[in-house]
């Protein structure tokens, strides 16, 4: 898996989304947001590392993989987001901030 990565800046964001962890080709790991349909180039916070075993984000003992359902908080990334080359960006580059499994 490519994961593209941004430097956390402090800021926040009120509002919660749901959505799925997809592939989106290439290895891309992307999230199609439920609340609207919208897919995107999820971006990760810098220290996230990738396994076999899956997404592993720094401050979380949960691993994520493709097909997962989560909640999060976030925004668009602009020009600082680090994009793997050859990874598409169908809506645009999400960052992924206060990520986790949703309840199942």
């Amino acid at each position: 898996m490519q994961l593209a990565i941004y430097e956390p800046d402090g800021s926040t964001y009120d509002m919660w989304n749901s959505g799925e962890l997809i592939d989106l080709g290439q290895g891309c790991v992307g999230v199609h947001r439920i609340t609207d349909g919208e897919t995107y180039l999820a971006a990760f916070a810098s220290g996230t590392r990738v396994d076999d075993g899956g997404i592993h984000v720094p401050g979380s003992d949960r691993v994520l993989n493709i097909g997962d359902a989560i909640t999060y908080r976030g925004g668009l990334a602009g020009s600082e987001a680090q994009i793997p080359s050859g990874c598409a960006t169908p809506a645009g580059v999400w960052q992924l901030r206060d990520l986790s499994i949703a309840a199942q």
